[in-house]
């Protein structure tokens, strides 16, 4: 019902575009409203002798000529098309091409009757460039020239901080005591130095073991020696002849 009191409200708006959705809603509830008032007619009374509508009939198909036609033209303007194709209609099967046009989709985009209904845009943002050469005053599907913009300068990187100096503390005062000696301050023990890499392994030669000493030879003498004085002894003999000591 909203796209029929559109089209009324558009009584002889001949200028934009008009989806299909508007366009067959519009003659939808404009014939319900023609058959609603030809109803009325046959019960009130006022239909004409021989034809199924009457005075009220007429005085609703004359009212709406002009919102038809408007509604007719904006479809046409949708699908590219001059409003002055209406006219074929004059010749015979010209209705045929109308309805072909009718039932066909939008065009995609801007075209030179402005831009795509089927496309919302936002309060606030920007209107297709067509649109707004129209505003401007330009001829509609003109290309539009093309300004570059200058390139912006990337702002400066921020200076890099320096590190802050360490802070000095001045070595702690030992305080005063009674009857006792200072404390000495604490002794911190020393870094471990480093101690060097030892050298790389060298393997040693290995030497040979040395030979074994020859086993002592045992004395094979025939003579017996005194145990007392030393002196060699007679063989059997069992006294030494110098000190008389037993052998």
């Amino acid at each position: 019902m909203s796209w029929y009191l559109q089209g009324l409200k558009k009584y002889a708006v001949f200028e934009g575009r008009a989806t299909r959705q508007e366009y067959w809603m519009y003659v939808l509830f404009n014939s319900i409203a023609a058959i609603v008032f030809m109803i009325a007619d046959a019960v009130l009374g006022t239909a004409a002798n021989g034809m199924p509508f009457g005075m009220l009939t007429a005085v609703y198909l004359v009212g709406t000529i002009l919102p038809s036609l408007a509604v007719l033209v904006r479809r046409l303007h949708d699908t590219n098309r001059s409003g002055w194709w209406v006219l074929i209609s004059l010749v015979p099967f010209g209705g045929l091409v109308l309805l072909v046009f009718a039932v066909q989709d939008s065009e995609a985009g801007v075209n030179q009757y402005g831009p795509n209904p089927k496309i919302v845009i936002a309060p606030g943002y920007p209107q297709p460039t067509q649109a707004m050469a129209q505003v401007a005053g330009a001829a509609m599907g003109q290309p539009q020239p093309y300004y570059p913009q200058p390139p912006q300068a990337m702002p400066p990187p921020p200076p890099a901080m320096s590190p802050a100096p360490a802070q000095q503390y001045p070595p702690p005062v030992p305080s005063p005591s009674i009857g006792f000696a200072p404390t000495p301050p604490p002794q911190y023990p020393a870094q471990p130095i480093a101690s060097p890499a030892p050298p790389p392994y060298q393997p040693q030669a290995v030497m040979p073991p040395a030979p074994a000493p020859p086993a002592p030879v045992a004395a094979t003498s025939p003579h017996k020696f005194c145990a007392n004085c030393g002196t060699p002894l007679a063989a059997g003999a069992h006294f030494c002849a110098n000190c008389g000591a037993v052998a």
